[in-house]
């Protein structure tokens, strides 16, 4: 196994199975269609090959911030807390902005392709 990869993978699943220390301080609601290409973005960012169909248990928000963080992480951007999550009026895409340093309160915000499981800083 890639060692990226398993690193990736248990940073992942510490996440999905810890209580989660994020707060997002948008109350966008998103669709289930959103919630699973947002996993999509998480899981193609450590390199699954996977589609919207492929998700069949979608996550809890609070969840999905945090696989959203562990693949913007994964994309070599700094998200140590997820603060706000939220579609654009583009189809696929989300702005995500966090905490970028864990203890500090300095934002950054990013544009992220569900799909193709890449992001870039805004």
């Amino acid at each position: 196994m890639n060692t990226r990869f398993g690193i990736a993978i248990v940073s992942m699943l510490l996440l999905l199975f810890s209580k989660s220390a994020t707060a997002t301080q948008s109350h966008v609601t998103l669709t289930p269609e959103q919630h699973k290409e947002l996993i999509v973005f998480g899981m193609r960012a450590m390199g699954a090959r996977v589609t919207p169909s492929d998700v069949k248990n979608p996550l809890t928000r609070e969840k999905v911030e945090a696989l959203v963080a562990t693949g913007l992480n994964l994309n070599g951007h700094l998200c140590a807390e997820m603060v706000d999550l939220r579609p654009i009026q583009l189809k696929s895409k989300y702005e995500a902005t966090c905490i970028t340093y864990r203890g500090g309160s300095a934002t950054t915000t990013y544009i992220i392709d569900a799909l193709q499981g890449v992001a870039f800083e805004q």
